[in-house]
């Protein structure tokens, strides 16, 4: 059955955009990251050796909290453990 009283619509074109238009924004964010990183990268030499230095310190604080951590979950596996044993009721392991 064909269709009645109806009028064909011819699809329209897209607008078809150019390499630049497609990647134009693109590229002004990598230029100006790039730029960013050429202007701040010598400023930002002079103090590596600070940084380096505090990323060391924060290490050696991190090893002392997660011994610490681990040392308290020792501590209370080993309560719970010793609980279990001494109360030897229905709901001991």
């Amino acid at each position: 059955m064909a269709y009645q009283n109806v009028e064909v619509l011819e699809q329209q074109e897209l607008h078809k955009k150019t390499w630049f238009q497609r990647f134009r924004n693109k590229l002004a964010v990598a230029g100006t990251t790039a730029t960013a990183l050429a202007v701040t990268a010598p400023a930002n030499a002079a103090g590596l050796e600070d940084v380096g230095t505090a990323i060391t310190a924060q290490i050696t604080s991190a090893e002392g909290i997660i011994t610490m951590v681990l040392v308290a979950a020792i501590t209370i596996t080993a309560l719970i453990v010793g609980y279990k044993k001494i109360n030897k009721g229905a709901n001991a392991a």
